[in-house]
């Protein structure tokens, strides 16, 4: 069941995805799909309603955050977090800091800068109605509540009507 419900999911995400500019009609018929898949591999209602909704969360998300790069940190090339690092160091260095606490400084910095580019690692964009909680603990509260493994696997960033 949940193989068939994937290739539905997967499938309308994919008709969407490259297609450059998106109306409003476009992004509800997605929505519209993904509900009538939901419901047609018989999940209950309450939890296509919490699903729907955090699907929303996370797309309003995404389109209010241009720095979102990458869904988890294991997502992020090791190139880049290397790169990021060794930058990172360099500051520290050309600051005057302690040798023995560069690393320390970068690595703080480091993980600043993945809060920034990581989906999962970040506060919502609406931190009253979410009360300040990171998109992985949205996620895993929408998982408590519904006894479903959610899991956000990627994500595309859309312009409506450009």
């Amino acid at each position: 069941m949940f193989e068939a419900l994937n290739e539905r999911l997967t499938g309308v995400f994919d008709r969407i995805t490259g297609r450059g500019a998106l109306s409003e009609k476009d992004v509800a018929e997605a929505m519209r799909e993904v509900r009538v898949a939901l419901l047609e591999a018989d999940v209950a209602l309450p939890v296509v309603k919490d699903f729907i909704a955090f699907a929303r969360d996370v797309a309003m998300h995404v389109a209010a955050s241009p720095t979102v790069k990458y869904v988890n940190v294991e997502d992020v090339p090791q190139e880049e977090k290397d790169a990021e690092l060794r930058v990172f160091v360099q500051q520290a260095e050309a600051e005057g800091k302690p040798e023995n606490i560069r690393e320390k400084i970068a690595t703080g910095k480091l993980n600043k800068w993945l809060e920034e580019i990581v989906l999962v690692k970040q506060v919502h964009v609406n931190a009253d109605k979410h009360e300040s909680k990171t998109i992985e603990q949205i996620r895993e509260q929408l998982s408590v509540t519904t006894g479903e493994n959610v899991v956000v696997r990627r994500f595309e960033r859309f312009a409506v009507g450009e």
